[in-house]
């Protein structure tokens, strides 16, 4: 396959397994793509990654660190999205381009974390057969306008666990959470969940950015229901892990384990 770069490269595998990633991340950083292509060396994974940009098959993009530096993100070039008849590009510059502080980009990166969490860093031990993750792109139904940033499923032996995750960076207002809130309960007791998802029940993973929003919005739940929802905040999935013992209920000040 030849680039607009005129370099040649022939695709793998791994590349394909990454493209298709990024159909649904849309835009991610070299961590990330390490762990969902599975290189173990950041030096093979920047040699790749350069080759694939030089044949025009990805895009790269920098953006400003919170420690003052730069950082690499990828995303699907035109030809590759329009190959795997995927939506364009996200980001609409030029490649190289330097980004400055981007919303959708770092609430997609969180949501990849959790996306690549489930899918890539689930211990052995928990007797897990497969994950599916889905990325709703429309509301849940026509009675429940809610469009979560992701939902999985965790198949087990024993059980099937549904999950919906919504990742909220602090820039959501509590009236926005409430409405979501009464959307979801109203998707558990009409037994449309059932109808929908083919489960009886769900569980919303509500992942925030810092203690105090956790508060905030776990507080907002309590005054409606005890039930559903599941909270942790990005800090504590990122460095222990989505199966740890981090997950906080509407009440209670006991850490539970997600499975």
């Amino acid at each position: 396959m030849r680039g607009t770069k005129s370099v040649p490269v022939i695709l793998t595998a791994r590349d394909e397994q990454l493209f298709q990633f990024l159909v649904d991340a849309r835009v991610c950083d070299r961590e990330q793509i390490k762990a969902v292509a599975g290189f173990e060396s950041t030096n093979r994974a920047n040699a790749r990654l350069l080759r694939l940009v030089r044949a025009g098959v990805l895009k790269r993009f920098f953006i400003a660190t919170r420690s003052g530096g730069v950082k690499a993100l990828y995303c699907l070039s035109p030809r590759t999205a329009r190959r795997l008849s995927a939506p364009a590009a996200p980001i609409q510059r030029a490649s190289d381009a330097v980004l400055i502080a981007d919303a959708f980009i770092t609430h997609q990166l969180a949501v990849n974390d959790i996306h690549i969490g489930f899918c890539c860093k689930c211990p052995a031990k928990f007797g897990v057969l497969s994950i599916k993750w889905l990325r709703p792109k429309e509301s849940l139904s026509p009675t429940v306008r809610v469009i979560p940033d992701g939902y999985v499923e965790v198949n087990r032996a024993t059980e099937c666990l549904a999950m919906f995750v919504e990742v909220d960076l602090g820039t959501e207002s509590l009236s926005i959470w409430k409405s979501k809130i009464q959307g979801y309960i109203r998707l558990a007791a009409s037994g449309e969940f059932q109808e929908l998802f083919g489960h009886s029940r769900f569980r919303v993973l509500v992942v925030v950015p810092s203690e105090r929003r956790l508060a905030n919005v776990r507080k907002t739940v309590l005054s409606y229901t005890r039930k559903l929802f599941w909270f942790a905040t990005l800090n504590d999935i990122n460095s222990r892990g989505l199966f740890d013992p981090i997950w906080l209920r509407p009440d209670g000040d006991d850490r539970l384990p997600l499975l």
